[in-house]
């Protein structure tokens, strides 16, 4: 099996650089962490797109390991993940896919 492309949608890589933007202020020496950490979520889902169950309708969840973020992604064919929201682990789950 392929992996498939991931696409972000727009809400999602603005929330992606605002928690660069965090770590980049609040823990530098993170940054490069947080980055490989998230890149390791998204080829894991880009392989196994349906190894996180279905929580919305449509929508999965896949945890980071190593940081308190998850992102909130689609199926969207054969071919394409779309990252919908990348988003804190205490954020409102209601406001983050709205």
């Amino acid at each position: 099996m392929t992996a498939r492309a991931v696409v972000y949608a727009r809400r999602a890589a603005a929330q992606l650089e605002e928690a660069v933007a965090w770590y980049a202020q609040q823990a530098p020496d993170q940054v490069t962490s947080f980055l490989a950490d998230e890149a390791r979520a998204r080829a894991r889902i880009a392989s196994f797109p349906r190894i996180a169950p279905a929580l919305h309708g449509p929508v999965r969840a896949a945890s980071l390991t190593r940081f308190p973020y998850t992102l909130w992604y689609r199926i969207r064919d054969e071919e394409v993940l779309e990252i919908i929201a990348v988003a804190h682990h205490k954020a409102d789950v209601r406001r983050v896919l709205d």
